[in-house]
C-alpha cells in the first residue's frame, strides 16, 4: 500500500533525516562553541551518535501521529481509528452455498431437515443453518449451507462436490449442492477496513443516503469489493411503461395519458443495491441474501425504503490482440513476454473489479507497451460503455506474440 491513501499529500510530522539533522545539532554547537569540528574530533562523533538517537526518536514521533490519521493508519491502529466510529473489523467469514435434500419416497406428513445437519467434501464439512421442512408430495428441498471452517477455502467448490452426509438420514436417498460455494473470506483486510471507517459518518444520518448503503453492503461480506446503490427515477420507470405500451401495440392516446398519470405519481422510494466480490466474480444469490439480511434490519433500513439487492448485470467481452517486441529485446525476448502476459492479466482483473467501468481497449494497449510491448494490434475489445449497474467480465484470451520487430 502506497501512502497516504486517498490520493491525499504527504505530511511528515517530525524531520528525520539523517543528514539534515546531524547537520542541525553540528551547525548549532559550532556556532554556541565559536569553533569547526573536523570529521575527526571526538565531539563530532558524540554528537553523531546524540543524532543516531534523536533521529529515531524523530522516526517514532513521526509514525505516531501518523497512525492517529486514516490516511496512513496500519494493522490494529486502524481498529482503534474504527472504535471512533463504532466500526469493528469483519471476522472471517464461511463459504456458503445451496444444499438441495432428496428423499427416497413421497412422505406422508411434512419431513423436516434440521437445522445443523452436516454434509462434506473432502476435509470440508458444510452445516444447514435453518430447518428445512419438505412438504406433503415433494421429493426435494433446498436450503443455506455455510462451512464450518471460516476463510477462503471453503470457496469454489462445483455443484455436485458436496454430496455426503455425515449422518445419515431415515427416507433421505440424496444431498448435493446446487451452487458453487462462494462468499468465504478471511478477516477483512486494512483497506476495506479503512473504506468502511471512511463511510461510516453516513450511517449517521436516517434518510438513507447512498454511502450508508454502502457501508452496510460492504460490512455483511469483506469479500465484497465494490457496491453500486441507485434508484430508478421517474423517467427510468416512464420510459420502461413506455416500453412495455410500444410493444403491446398501445394506442398513442393510452401512452400520453399514461404518461401524465406517471407525472402526477409518487413514487415509493426504491433502491437497487449491486453488490461485486473480490476479483470481479457475481454474487451468488446466497451473498445477495447476506448483504439483503443486512440491509433489512429494522435500525439500518428508512421505513419508506424498498431495497432490491441485485447482481450486477455482466457484459461479455473477448480479447484478440497481437504485439511485436523490439529487436533489441532478443535476449529477455522470454522475460517481455512474460510481463506482457502478466499485464493482460492485471487489465482483465483491473476492468472487472468496479462495477459500471467501461471496457477501455487504450488500457490495454498501455499495459501491454509499459510492460515492453513494442506495437499492439487490437482486434477486441472495443470502447463499451457501462451502466452503473454493469461490469465487464471476459470470455476468450487471445494473446499473440507476433516476434521481433526494429524500432
Amino acid at each position: 500500500m502506497t501512502f497516504p491513501r486517498g490520493n491525499l499529500p504527504a505530511i511528515n510530522f517530525a524531520e528525520k533525516t539523517a543528514t539534515q539533522v546531524q547537520a542541525d545539532i553540528i551547525t548549532a554547537y559550532e556556532a554556541i562553541a565559536q569553533r569547526s569540528l573536523a570529521s575527526g574530533d571526538p565531539v563530532r562523533l558524540f554528537l553523531e551518535a546524540i543524532a543516531a538517537i534523536i533521529i529515531n526518536q524523530r522516526s517514532i514521533i513521526d509514525f505516531s501521529a501518523k497512525q492517529n490519521l486514516l490516511s496512513y493508519a496500519q494493522d490494529e491502529y486502524i481498529d482503534y481509528l474504527g472504535e471512533l466510529v463504532g466500526v469493528e473489523r469483519l471476522a472471517a467469514q464461511p463459504a456458503l452455498t445451496t444444499i438441495q435434500f432428496t428423499l427416497s419416497s413421497v412422505q406422508g406428513g411434512v419431513y423436516t431437515i434440521p437445522a445443523g445437519t452436516q454434509v462434506v467434501a473432502g476435509d470440508l464439512t458444510f452445516s444447514t443453518i435453518e430447518n428445512l421442512d419438505i412438504a406433503i408430495g415433494d421429493l426435494t428441498g433446498s436450503l443455506t449451507a455455510q462451512c464450518l471452517t471460516a476463510g477462503t477455502v471453503g470457496n469454489n467448490l462445483l455443484p455436485g462436490q458436496i454430496r455426503t452426509l455425515v449422518n445419515p438420514l431415515p427416507f433421505v436417498e440424496s444431498v448435493t449442492n446446487t451452487t458453487t460455494t462462494s462468499g468465504g473470506a478471511e478477516i477483512e483486510n486494512d483497506e476495506n477496513f479503512v473504506e468502511r471507517i471512511r463511510l461510516a459518518p453516513s450511517t449517521f444520518s436516517v434518510a438513507g443516503p447512498t454511502d450508508s448503503y454502502r457501508f452496510w453492503a460492504l460490512s455483511a461480506n469483506q469479500s465484497i469489493i465494490d457496491v453500486n446503490v441507485s434508484s430508478p427515477t421517474s423517467d427510468d420507470i416512464k420510459q420502461l411503461v413506455n416500453d412495455v405500451l410500444v410493444a403491446n401495440a398501445a394506442s398513442q392516446t393510452l401512452i400520453d395519458a399514461m404518461n401524465t398519470a406517471l407525472d402526477a405519481a409518487t413514487w415509493p422510494g426504491t433502491v437497487d443495491v449491486r453488490p461485486l466480490l473480490t476479483s470481479g466474480v457475481i454474487p451468488a444469490q446466497e451473498i445477495l441474501d447476506q448483504v439483503d439480511a443486512v440491509l433489512s434490519a429494522d435500525d439500518i433500513r428508512p421505513l419508506t425504503d424498498h431495497v432490491q439487492v441485485l447482481a450486477p448485470a455482466a457484459v461479455n467481452y473477448n480479447i484478440d490482440v497481437q504485439y511485436w517486441l523490439k529487436t533489441d529485446d532478443v535476449v529477455s525476448s522470454t522475460t517481455v513476454q512474460a510481463a506482457v502476459d502478466s499485464a493482460v492479466d492485471d487489465y482483465i482483473l483491473w476492468q472487472k473489479s468496479k462495477i459500471g467501468r467501461d471496457i477501455n481497449p487504450d488500457e490495454l494497449v498501455a499495459r501491454m507497451k509499459n510492460a515492453g510491448a513494442k506495437r499492439v494490434v487490437m482486434t477486441s475489445p472495443i470502447f463499451t460503455v457501462l451502466t452503473n449497474t454493469e461490469v465487464a467480465q471476459e470470455l476468450s484470451v487471445t494473446v499473440s506474440y507476433q516476434g521481433l520487430e526494429d524500432a
